[in-house]
């Protein structure tokens, strides 16, 4: 083996038989089909898409949270009525119970005075009258001190009586105040709920209204993709009529034409066998399909001439 055999033989060591062979095929198909191969599909540009509307729908959850905090000056402030309307009240009773406490103390200190005037008057006209320790005397003061007795029980009375009013308006007072929040919770609870159902029926009616502009965008879409199709297909059947007008035409082609294409091939392959080893070659043109049919008898017989006869 001279050298440059050798260097053919290392080169085709890294190319694998079938991978020679698969691409002799596809030149030579390329080489019989040319001028008979199908048109291209023609690809009709298509317009950008169209925006979507993109909604992103609050959950229930952030719903509810959106409408609390809708709501939360107005809780904040009707609370604050509440309690300040009744801390008056409050106030409103305790003065009045201060003030009382002070009219009672004050009635003692007028009766206590009263008293003691009167028992001195009393005292003064007995003894001008020498009368100072008799029965009348006594009698006198006893009926004093029964009258200041009586007088006494009776601002006790009073101011007991009117204390328990107030203590029971007091007591009451806190039933009120809790029966007051519970009226304003129950009215809060209604006024959210309505609130919390408005922002879901403005929440389905967002999404509703981007779900029917988004479909009619697709509908859009979609009648522009059929559009393109079959104006791709009016396209494809007018390149594939002339097409075959063409190959009508070529059909009556000469063969000198024919005759060239078989020369594109004998030279394709020469060119393969030649670089193959004497005996691959050899052995390829005398036994490999590709080279004995895909020739015709006179190209097939000059390969055979040069590589396959020693």
């Amino acid at each position: 083996m001279d050298f440059m055999e050798y260097l053919k033989a290392v080169a085709r060591k890294n190319v694998k038989a079938e991978d020679i062979e698969d691409d002799l095929a596809k030149k030579i198909a390329e080489i019989e089909q040319n001028g008979n191969a199908l048109p291209d599909k023609p690809s009709v540009a298509g317009g950008a898409p169209y925006d979507r509307i993109q909604y992103a729908a609050p959950s229930d959850d952030e719903i509810e949270a959106a409408a609390a905090a809708r709501l939360k000056e107005y809780e904040s402030t009707a609370k604050k009525a509440v309690e300040s309307e009744f801390e008056a009240l409050y106030r409103g009773y305790a003065n009045e119970k201060a003030a009382g406490a002070a009219n009672y103390e004050r009635v003692k200190e007028e009766l206590d005075r009263a008293y003691r005037a009167a028992h001195e008057t009393a005292n003064d006209d007995l003894l001008k009258r020498g009368l100072a320790r008799s029965s009348i005397a006594a009698n006198t003061v006893a009926d004093l001190a029964g009258k200041r007795a009586e007088t006494a029980a009776a601002a006790a009375k009073s101011y007991a009586d009117k204390t328990a009013e107030l203590d029971g308006e007091i007591a009451a007072l806190e039933h009120k105040r809790q029966k007051a929040f519970n009226d304003f919770d129950i009215a809060y609870t209604a006024k959210l709920t309505g609130e919390i159902q408005a922002l879901k029926a403005d929440r389905d009616n967002k999404a509703a209204e981007a779900l029917r502009y988004n479909n009619s965008l697709a509908e859009k879409e979609h009648a522009q993709q059929l559009d393109r199709q079959r104006l791709e297909s009016a396209l494809y059947s007018d390149a594939l009529s002339q097409k075959k007008a063409e190959q009508d035409i070529a059909k009556n082609q000469s063969d000198i034409e024919k005759n060239e294409k078989s020369r594109q091939i004998y030279e394709l392959l020469r060119e393969n066998l030649a670089a193959m080893l004497p005996g691959e070659a050899r052995n390829a043109v005398r036994t490999n399909p590709l080279y004995i049919h895909t020739l015709n008898d006179a190209y097939y017989y000059k390969l055979y001439q040069e590589f396959g006869r020693y």
